[in-house]
């Protein structure tokens, strides 16, 4: 993800290219909340207010090392849990 150097100070919000946006375009990263979802084939898990930057241009979603690191701990204790589909709060999680 290349990132371009602005005048604004907002730190939640990133500027980069978009892989979607047109080739002239810059989009916007913005700090938020989203519901991150993990199809295992034989199950679904849900983890909703995952911290995350979202692209303006195409709602694309980005994670940083420190959340995917605690995201893949959550999915491995959950995949022991044989449940179709389990919704969880990222906060009770990494609490």
């Amino acid at each position: 993800m290349q990132k371009y150097k602005t005048g604004i100070k907002d730190k939640n919000i990133v500027f980069y290219k978009c892989q979607e946006a047109e080739e002239s375009e810059i989009a916007i990263l913005k700090k938020g909340i989203v519901n991150h979802i993990i199809d295992l084939g034989d199950g679904i898990i849900i983890i909703k207010n995952v911290p995350a930057n979202t692209c303006n241009q195409c709602g694309e979603y980005y994670v940083d090392t420190e959340t995917a690191i605690k995201l893949e701990n959550i999915v491995e204790e959950l995949r022991k849990n044989k449940a179709e589909v389990l919704i969880i709060n990222y906060n009770e999680m990494v609490a």
